[in-house]
């Protein structure tokens, strides 16, 4: 028959395995028709070992299951009850004269719950923005009126009146002095006339 085991420990005899299992229910009371499961929630199973480890290899086996249990190892035990995930809750060494070249001990194992965490990816949303196409105009020049412009729009007035042989009519200053340039009058213009005509 194999030997027990616990994580990489061969023990020389497990003589005793007390299996203790227990849950918690609920003290609230539970309506009529209501699944009781929902009610009762499991509490890890516990495993009380009694057991001897003997030979060469005692010694050192006993201090690796100090090491397993002051470290919190979980490790798998494999005996008459078989139980994944399991950690030495005590451990308690028994020397006496009957035993030479080992030791007896009492261990208390106690089965935990481990937790599968999951990564789950979140896709940010798309944002679209809403934006108007850009028209590329070249390089523009500001628009500007000048002396030169109000000059040329003065003398077509003044060629529109000639042409419809009508009397020309009271001239403003700045018409006048622009008729007496277009004439060649420069006389009678005088220094003032000639800068309005010229800035606008």
């Amino acid at each position: 028959m194999p030997k027990a085991t616990l994580g990489d420990i061969e023990f020389s005899v497990v003589s005793k395995e007390n299996k203790n299992l227990k849950v918690n229910a609920t003290e609230k009371p539970v309506e009529k028709g209501q699944d009781i499961s929902d009610h009762v929630k499991k509490k890890p199973t516990i495993l009380t070992l009694d057991g001897i480890i003997v030979g060469e290899n005692a010694q050192i086996n006993m201090e690796q299951l100090e090491k397993y249990q002051q470290e919190g190892e979980v490790l798998t035990y494999v005996g008459r009850n078989i139980l994944d995930n399991v950690v030495i809750e005590s451990f308690t060494e028994i020397t006496d004269s009957s035993i030479a070249n080992g030791f007896k001990f009492n261990m208390t194992i106690k089965q935990i719950r481990i937790a599968e965490s999951q990564t789950v990816e979140i896709q940010q949303p798309v944002v679209k923005r809403q934006t108007k196409p850009v028209t590329n105009k070249g390089r523009q020049q500001p628009t500007e009126t000048t002396g030169i412009d109000y000059i040329e729009a003065e003398t077509d007035f003044i060629e529109r009146l000639k042409s419809n042989n009508d009397p020309v009519p009271f001239l403003t200053p700045e018409q006048k002095a622009v008729k007496n340039i277009k004439e060649g009058n420069y006389i009678d213009v005088s220094a003032i006339d000639i800068y309005k005509s010229i800035s606008g």
